[in-house]
Formats: C-alpha cells, sequence, structure tokens
C-alpha cells in the first residue's frame, strides 16, 4: 500500500511509526489518568514500559516460532543474517501473554500494586494495537480474502506477500477502527 515515506533521504516506514504514534499517545492518556486517579504517573510509566518492551520480546518470539521451522533458524543462525526476522513481523498474542507478564514485573520494580492501574493499562492495549493494525495496512501484512464488495482495497507496493491487483477486505482497517471503539466504550465506562 504505502510501506515508507521519505524525510531528507531517511527512509521511514509506516508500521513502525504508526505503533509510535500510538504508543506517544497510550502514555499521555496514561499519565492524564493517573493524575486523575492519585497515583504516581512514574509507577505507571514503569509498569507500561515494562509491559510494552516484554510484550514487543513476546510478540517477536510467538513471531519466530510460528514462522520458522527450527532447522530454518539454525540456518539463519549458522548465515548470520538476521534480517528476515527483524524484518519480519510480530504476532499480538504474544505480544499481550509477555506485556501482562512485564506489567507484574513492571509493578514489583515500581514497588506498585498492579491493581491500582488496571484500569489504565486495559484501555492502552487495544488504543496502540489499533495504531498496530493501521500500520499492517500500511505494509500490506494480515490482509483479508478477496471479496467483490465496494468496501475494498487493492495492494500495489506492499513489503509484505499480500497479493497484489486483486480486491480484498480491508480486515485491518476494520480490526483498527474496533479497537478504538473497545478503547473509547472502555473509557466511557471507566469514567462512570
Amino acid at each position: 500500500m504505502f510501506p515508507y515515506f521519505k524525510i531528507y533521504n531517511k527512509i521511514i516506514p509506516l508500521y513502525g511509526l504508526c505503533i509510535t504514534i500510538g504508543i506517544i499517545f497510550a502514555a499521555a492518556f496514561m499519565v492524564f489518568d493517573c493524575k486523575k486517579r492519585k497515583l504516581l504517573w512514574e509507577d505507571g510509566v514503569i509498569i507500561s514500559a515494562t509491559g510494552l518492551g516484554m510484550g514487543f520480546l513476546g510478540a517477536k518470539l510467538l513471531y519466530i516460532f510460528v514462522t520458522f521451522t527450527p532447522m530454518q533458524l539454525i540456518q539463519i543462525i549458522k548465515n548470520g543474517n538476521f534480517n528476515e526476522i527483524s524484518n519480519g513481523g510480530f504476532v499480538f498474542y504474544g505480544g499481550l501473554i509477555f506485556g501482562i507478564l512485564g506489567a507484574f514485573l513492571g509493578a514489583k520494580i515500581a514497588k506498585a500494586q498492579l491493581k491500582s492501574f488496571e484500569n489504565i493499562l486495559v484501555k492502552e492495549i487495544p488504543f496502540v494495537h489499533g495504531f498496530g493494525r493501521i500500520g499492517c495496512f500500511f505494509a500490506g501484512c494480515c490482509y483479508g480474502k478477496p471479496t467483490d464488495s465496494v468496501f475494498s482495497v487493492v495492494f500495489t507496493r506492499p513489503i509484505s506477500d499480500v497479493p497484489t491487483g486483486i480486491c480484498l477486505i480491508p480486515v485491518q482497517i476494520y480490526e483498527a477502527f474496533f479497537n478504538f471503539v473497545l478503547f473509547m466504550t472502555l473509557a466511557i465506562i471507566d469514567i462512570k
């Protein structure tokens, strides 16, 4: 679709940029929520950052686990060419599982009660994931099935193995939309 753009001859991948934007806004919401609840926002940052870091690790590890056979991994290690792994994607469920474990670890580091931050953290997940799915759309990964619907997309310059030149269901955009609806619903419920 539109995987990159250039600024001063520097290539910026939109997948990473979208996730970064999501993280920045989620961090701002988290600080605001912590202040509103009279919680130390510094503890929230530690918990969120640890959860996020562990989440990225888990998402990459699960991607490696479901994408490569053990023999392929041995060959990659022998060749010393890790581009296939580093340029590859992430798997959400690995990120969610490790992110939760990371939040527990962050709470231990901050010496804070994780329960006090649960309502804040649970909103960050669909928010950041929504931006990640927009990044998937730009990269052309995690695409939908062919369709004749007017609500379709044709990929022309993907960086993934998405079929080009045919109408596909833009599941990335649908999922991003529903992630943002989930975020707003959780925010509204949390206000009441």
